[in-house]
């Protein structure tokens, strides 16, 4: 069964996820001939199984395809990054999937914390940008209960 998308979002989801039509073609079909979607690209054209893995390729969340126009990828943080001097256009479908997912984990810890009734963390809003950020970190440290360099000793981030 095919489904009529807008031939823009398309084009938007290939060129955010840095794809030229080849090796989109290649990834969503497993053929490399720039042909189909090109021609998805020009009609909107695609059946439900293709969208779904034009998703899944371009790091696109489904619904998005199905708009009318591109939606605006914007940071919900400062963006900082640069490579020589010079600013990024538009973050990478990769790490707009890693704030995201972040954020989320971020509302859920902070949401069971208040569930939980814990108390609120002594060193959270303490500190200023003048604040020496070595005291800081230190200050973290011994409220959390973990060492200087913690990190290096755990061979996973899962839990054992």
């Amino acid at each position: 069964m095919n489904v009529s998308l807008t031939p823009k979002v398309l084009r938007w989801a290939r060129e955010r996820a840095g794809l030229d039509q080849r090796t989109l073609a290649k990834r969503v079909t497993g053929n490399p001939s720039a042909e189909r979607v090109k021609q998805w690209e020009q009609t909107g054209m695609l059946t439900f199984a293709q969208v779904r893995k034009l998703a899944h390729v371009t790091h696109t969340p489904e619904g998005f395809l199905y708009l009318k126009e591109p939606p605006a990828d914007r940071l919900t943080l400062p963006d900082l990054r640069t490579v020589g001097d010079e600013r990024f256009e538009r973050p990478s479908p990769e790490l707009l999937d890693t704030v995201y997912m972040m954020q989320r984990r971020q509302t859920w810890m902070r949401d069971f914390l208040i569930e939980e009734a814990q108390p609120r963390l002594e060193f959270v809003g303490s500190a200023t940008l003048n604040s020496d950020p070595q005291k800081v970190a230190s200050e973290m440290r011994k409220t959390l209960g973990v060492t200087d360099g913690w990190a290096n000793e755990e061979s996973t981030w899962q839990r054992r």
